[in-house]
């Protein structure tokens, strides 16, 4: 009976160690293919978002209330800080050999990230971030670009040699899909590298100048340039050249258009998912995906405008009639 008994125990405990060893072989196989089909599910979500690009997302973006709704003219702002300052010369950076540029860029505030396409005469096509530029005329729309050179290297960048031989660029604003590539075109590539396919941007020809426009920006502006002038380092080498061009044309994605404008009287609706790159730090960039609408003070001055029945673009043909002299 206890031979009998140790038997069956036995018996009993190899049927149920190769149950287990069994439920564990299952359980193996089982786990290997659903990490297998997570792999694959992971690889066809990857190629179907490479094959089918990211849609711009309107509810990305936030309008905010007015951050000072209770102002009255006259009323002093409060700030969060104590009113006690430091006072940094610039000329005392350089006596204690430190570089103005991180202390200037956090100084200056955010900046918009553009890409400038520019063109050598042989045909070569050249991509650059660029962030030292700004709208400076309205009328005739203008703008203002610099071209820093680097420092203790006597060549200026590509973009300022096609510049100068052309005197033509495109600036292509830069959103939150396309800043890893745009922000490989800063690397330091030969003149005769194509940075267009180097980071991958579609080449499509512009419509009043040579350079092409980036087609996965969603924001294009076409450039002459009118003037240039040379700033100097404090050594009275060129640190960099400012160019003043006009702009000729400008593309945009034609869902951003604003709503019940047209192409005869266009405006961009930045709420419609643009999402533009700023740069607010050497080593930091943010997204603008939120606003606040108009300001209390804003909203008073264009009721005025509106009860004289001018629109803004009448404004801007034809001046303010309140305006007082002197």
């Amino acid at each position: 009976a206890t031979r009998h008994g140790t038997r069956t125990r036995a018996s009993t405990m190899t049927s149920r160690s190769s149950v287990s060893l069994g439920t564990a072989a299952i359980a193996a196989v089982g786990g290997a293919v659903v990490g297998a089909a997570a792999v694959l599910l992971g690889l066809r979500m990857k190629a179907k978002a490479q094959e089918e690009p990211q849609k711009a997302d309107p509810d990305e973006f936030t309008l905010l209330p007015p951050p000072n709704p209770d102002w009255t003219p006259g009323t002093k702002p409060t700030s969060p800080f104590g009113g006690e300052f430091e006072t940094v010369h610039i000329a005392d950076l350089r006596k204690n050999d430190v570089a103005p540029f991180e202390f200037f860029m956090t100084a200056m505030g955010p900046r918009m990230f553009h890409l400038c396409s520019t063109m050598h005469p042989d045909g070569t096509a050249n991509l650059a971030p660029v962030c030292y530029l700004g709208p400076v005329s309205e009328d005739d729309p203008h703008i203002v670009m610099g071209v820093t050179r680097r420092k203790n290297d006597a060549r200026p960048k590509d973009t300022q040699i096609n510049v100068d031989a052309t005197g033509e660029f495109v600036l292509n604003v830069v959103s939150s899909w396309c800043c890893e590539a745009a922000e490989h075109t800063a690397k330091r590539h030969a003149p005769d590298i194509d940075e267009f396919e180097s980071s991958g941007f579609t080449k499509v020809a512009s419509s009043s100048v040579k350079p092409f426009r980036c087609k996965e920006t969603a924001i294009q502006l076409e450039c002459k340039v009118v003037e240039s002038v040379d700033l100097q380092d404090p050594d009275g080498a060129q640190a960099s050249r400012v160019y003043i061009a006009k702009v000729v044309a400008i593309h945009f994605a034609k869902e951003l258009m604003a709503d019940g404008r047209s192409p005869a009287n266009p405006a961009i609706a930045l709420s419609k998912g643009l999402k533009p790159v700023i740069l607010i730090h050497p080593h930091q960039r943010s997204c603008v995906t939120s606003a606040f609408g108009d300001t209390k003070a804003r909203s008073s001055y264009a009721a005025e405008f509106k009860a004289c029945s001018m629109s803004l673009n009448d404004i801007a043909k034809n001046g303010d009639p309140q305006a007082v002299e002197g």
